[in-house]
């Protein structure tokens, strides 16, 4: 499973990469627009698994494995124009999305929008997905067109098929709606698996906090299907997930945490 780290410039997309990691990536914004991708794999902790093990002795235990990919570049630009070629096509591989949104105030770190605000960020980021994604809709919509308008009788019920869906799914994002908030059954998913759809994938929003947590319902109103809101606190997690076991379980008590993310 790859998972892909978004959101805008200093929202700690990279803080969160090393928090999950264990790595040690410069943490300092990149500049607008530019393209950089790091990628690490992990293992899921499963007690089942070390069960298993235990009980039948195999030569080796394979964890299950979560890419997470850091992904860089977004910046806010009209008509989803940063998310073309090479970033665009990145973002279509992941399986599902971790959107961090910056909450804490640091004045020695400048947000490019010159104020906090998270549920500002959360949507501005959802827009230009939205914006990405409604452009390759009407892109393919023109193709199907034509190919229905050449008269291919063979594909015409295919092409007849997805081009209904893709009607649905262009007036659902000139509404300005998520994907994901579009009923869908399983074999119009099907059509659309190959397309890479932004919005269509599943998302967990990560609010970077200092101090304490607080409730994610008391900082932003996110409600849409397939999409779930947590908190943290990014550089506390990251330093910890560079912390041997020790000094790590002497700081998750100090801090009062039960588990890091």
């Amino acid at each position: 499973m790859q998972l892909g780290i978004v959101g805008l410039p200093t929202s700690g997309k990279t803080t969160l990469f090393n928090a999950l990691t264990g790595s040690d990536r410069p943490t300092h914004a990149a500049s607008l627009g530019q393209m950089e991708v790091h990628a690490a794999a992990v293992n899921v902790p499963d007690s089942r698994l070390d069960t298993l093990a235990d009980l039948l002795g195999p030569p080796k235990r394979i964890a299950t494995q979560i890419t997470y990919v850091d992904v860089g570049g977004l910046g806010g630009t009209e008509r989803g124009a940063e998310l073309g070629g090479q970033l665009r096509n990145r973002l279509e591989q992941m399986d599902g999305l971790l959107h961090v949104v910056r909450v804490f105030e640091d004045p020695t770190v400048a947000h490019p929008a010159g104020s906090v605000d998270p549920q500002r960020d959360l949507e501005s980021l959802d827009s230009e997905f939205i914006l990405a994604d409604l452009m390759l809709v009407e892109n393919r919509l023109a193709r199907v067109q034509e190919d229905i308008g050449k008269g291919k009788m063979a594909d015409r019920a295919a092409l007849e098929r997805e081009q209904a869906i893709l009607e649905r799914l262009r007036t659902a994002l000139e509404d300005g709606n998520l994907l994901r908030d579009v009923s869908l059954d399983e074999a119009e998913r099907e059509v659309l698996r190959g397309y890479g759809l932004l919005t269509l994938k599943p998302v967990m929003v990560v609010l970077n906090m200092s101090g304490e947590t607080r409730d994610p319902s008391e900082v932003v109103s996110y409600d849409h299907a397939g999409s779930t809101v947590v908190a943290m606190r990014g550089r506390l997690e990251m330093e910890m997930s560079q912390l041997g076991a020790e000094d790590a379980a002497e700081f998750m008590a100090e801090y009062g945490l039960e588990e890091l993310v």
